[in-house]
Formats: C-alpha cells, structure tokens, sequence
C-alpha cells in the first residue's frame, strides 16, 4: 500500500490550521517557545509530504540541535538571540538581538552550530550500527551532508561566517565550491543562496572601486509658511544652498540615523542611513508651496550627501586565531566527508 497521503488530506489540515488561527495566535502569546514549537510542528507536516513521519520528526530534531549549537555559543559571548524558528523544507536559524562586535566572535558563533550538530550525527551514526536501527544510519547521513553543506564558505551559510576569521579570500573558493554543491545536489535553493553570494561579493568589490564616490539621501520636511521671516527667504527658495547643521549616532540595531535641523523655521528632521557611514554635508535642494486643510505650507527636500564606510577594523583577528580557526574549520570538513565516504562504502557493501 502507498504511503502517500491525497492531497485532500492536507487541503483539510489546512482548513483546519485557518479555522483555528485564534487558538494559534493565543499560543503564540506563551512566548518564543510557543512560536518555536509551532513552527517546528509546521516543518514536521512539510517534510511528511516526502518522507516517513518518524524521518521528517528526526530531521527537525537535527535542525535543532544545529541551532541550538549557534545559540550556545552566542549566549557564552553574551550575545542575545531569540529561540529557533524553523521554515519549512528550508531550514531554521536563530536571530540575534545584538550583532557581533568582530569577525573572531561571528566565526565562534557561526562554528557552534556545525560542531554541535556533526557531534550529534556522529553519536546517530554509533547507533545505528551499533543497534541495527536503520533509521539512526539515515539520520546521520542527513546530518552529516547538511552540516557539510553549511560549512561551504558562502554567505550566510555557516561557512561563510566561519572564514571571516581566517581570510577572506576563501570566499573566492565558495564561488567554485558553491557551483560544484548546486551541480551535484541540484538543488535550488543553494543556486539562490550562491547567486545573492555572488552579487555581494560583485557589491563589495564595486564599494572598494569607487570608494570615494559620494552618495545621497533626500528627505523631505513640511513647515508653516508663516513661519518663514523675510531673512530666511534667500536662504530657502534657492538663492543661496544653505547647509543645515547635523548630528548623526548608530543604534544598538546597527542602523544609522541623521539628525538635522534649522531652528529658526521648525525644521528638524531624522533620516535613517541604508548603511553605516560617513556624513559629509546636510543641505536645502528645492521648496515648493502647497496647501493643505485651507494653510500654506513649505515642502522642503534635503540631500544628504555621504560616503559608506568600510570597517576593516572589524575583520582584524589575532594570527594565532586564525590558524585556529582554520585549523578547526578544516577538520571538521574533513571529518564529515570521510564520515560521509565511511557511509557510501557500507551502503555499496550491505547493497
């Protein structure tokens, strides 16, 4: 007998799912892990469309543990994160509420969730041979793939975090070994996650051309006219460009934020930056009249002109660190492909 389900089976699930959408948004309120539990149930469903439910319940168990692995290790630099949200047939991963402060704690939070998860597939791999429990064997299959798939070193993949700390010319070699993964895996989402890879590293590369080019941002700001003296007309209407006085600060949310000012009409204003970076100048581009609820009112539009900043800072990791790093970073690939070819060779052996 097929182990299909019809399609009018999950249509109802689904019906089902809406109807009790209150329900759900009460669950919810238990807090994250009400949210993380729900999403893991949702992942489970997804995965019972190409698996047995016993697999599909052992792969998202596996994407737990994995990011549990990354939530340890932010939580032991201080670093706060939310709990696991899982997507179905994707994946899961954790937000964090701070972002590291370098390269070295990004790779050590990045690091935790492969280590973690490779240890748990190598303790499935015991066993399953040591049982005779099929299931474990399949498990630790999966497990080791996905976890060596994460260390390919593209952004965001954990790789991709990982060898910030030992150079970043190996994301060079993510290009190449991103191509190979989407040829031999022909997956889809490793094709979309190489392609935005490869476009960031195109925008990197065309940042450090044009380094010095100037970029803008316009605001816009609606004051009374009769607020306006007659001293301050050259000024507005273009006769001159005035500049405007400006302070600029960054949030705990990394987001940039420009504040300006003319006090003498009302006017002040704040902008947030699309990245972080250096201010130059703030000043008046054009007004226009317009009415509004019977008043005459100014619209002014600003420019703001700026230059992105680029923190090499950021990227400064101790010599001995790197070669930690990169020491721990290749055993762990290692590792996992000879696990992987351990795996093959006793599939082709029993087969």
């Amino acid at each position: 007998m097929s182990r299909k389900r019809p399609w009018w089976i999950w249509g109802a699930i689904g019906a089902t799912f809406i109807a009790q959408a209150k329900s759900i948004v009460t669950f919810f309120k238990f807090g994250q892990a009400g949210g993380a539990i729900l999403s893991m149930a949702v992942s489970i469903g997804a995965y019972t469309l190409f698996a047995p439910f016993e697999l599909a319940v052992g792969v998202v168990l596996l994407l737990l543990v994995h990011e549990l692995g990354h939530a340890i290790a932010a939580k032991y630099r201080g670093l706060p994160v939310s709990a696991p949200i899982f997507i179905p047939l994707v994946g899961a991963l954790i937000l964090m509420k701070r972002h590291p402060r370098n390269a070295e704690t990004e790779a050590f939070i990045a690091l935790g969730g492969p280590v973690l998860g490779s240890l748990c597939s190598a303790v499935l791999y015991a066993l399953g041979h040591a049982l005779a429990v099929p299931l474990f064997v399949a498990l630790a299959h999966i497990g080791f793939l996905f976890n060596l798939i994460n260390l390919l070193p593209i952004r965001p993949l954990d790789g991709g975090k990982i060898v910030v700390a030992v150079t970043r010319w190996l994301w060079l070699a993510g290009l190449v070994g991103g191509l190979l993964g989407v040829y031999y895996l022909q997956s889809y989402l490793l094709m979309l996650l190489w392609l935005i890879f490869a476009w960031e590293l195109l925008r990197k590369w065309l940042r450090r051309k044009q380094r010095s080019e100037r970029y803008s941002t316009r605001a816009r700001a609606v004051i009374a006219e009769e607020r306006v003296t007659p001293e301050l007309l050259p000024l507005i209407f273009g006769a001159v460009t005035p500049e405007l006085p400006f302070t600029t600060y960054s949030g705990l949310d990394g987001r940039q934020t420009v504040e300006f000012c003319r006090e003498e009409i009302g006017l002040q204003e704040k902008v947030h930056l699309p990245r972080q970076s250096i201010v130059h100048r703030v000043y008046v581009d054009k007004t226009e009249r317009q009415m509004r609820d019977g008043l005459i009112e100014l619209a002014i539009r600003c420019q703001i002109e700026w230059t992105p900043y680029e923190n090499d800072v950021y990227y400064d990791v101790p010599a001995a660190k790197r070669w930690l790093y990169g020491a721990v970073y290749a055993a762990l690939t290692i590792f996992l492909c000879f696990m992987l070819y351990a795996l093959h060779r006793t599939w082709i052996v029993r087969t």
